[in-house]
């Protein structure tokens, strides 16, 4: 699901926007483009040819955008983790879940970051994968639609006021 980006100076529909996305597809302050990629329990594969319009708007935006970042982080069902909190769950055995989900939504997120890096180099070979921040998450009830399912949200922030390039935290 992708809400309709709007221009550079966010007045307006870019070309080609979408019409309508759910509200938790909505870009949020400081966001010009959401998109969420569902994944299924325990996925970490991840379809990129189904996404090739999303990847089109990322890299369009990310053209237009000097000094905009591509924000990818990977979220997990916390189902599984809420279970075990109301069951009892040792504070060790909370602690390996936490880090499971977490090492399961940055698979997700470096998944949809490689594909995506590989979309761009293939369209635009001068786009910088310094731009792009993957990153995994701990599950919680409420991160949102996402979140609750599981699967990985890819944002394109705005650039901080008089910011350059903005270099990304993330592994190449």
């Amino acid at each position: 699901a992708v809400d309709a980006p709007t221009s550079a100076a966010g007045r307006e529909p870019a070309p080609g926007a979408a019409e309508a996305a759910p509200p938790a597809s909505r870009p949020r302050a400081g966001e010009l483009l959401r998109i969420e990629v569902p994944f299924g329990p325990n996925e970490v594969d991840f379809a990129a040819a189904a996404h090739g319009d999303d990847f089109a708007r990322v890299l369009a935006l990310l053209q237009a955008t000097p000094g905009a970042r591509v924000v990818i982080e990977g979220t997990v069902d916390a189902s599984r983790l809420a279970r075990a909190r109301r069951e009892g769950a040792t504070p060790l055995d909370l602690m390996l879940l936490e880090q499971q989900a977490r090492n399961l939504s940055l698979r997700r997120a470096l998944a949809v970051r490689s594909e995506l890096l590989l979309y761009c180099a293939e369209h635009d070979p001068k786009t910088d994968p310094r731009r792009f921040l993957a990153r995994g998450r701990t599950p919680a009830a409420e991160d949102g639609a996402a979140a609750s399912r599981g699967g990985v949200v890819i944002r394109l922030e705005s650039p901080p006021a008089g910011a350059g390039n903005v270099e990304s935290e993330s592994a190449p």
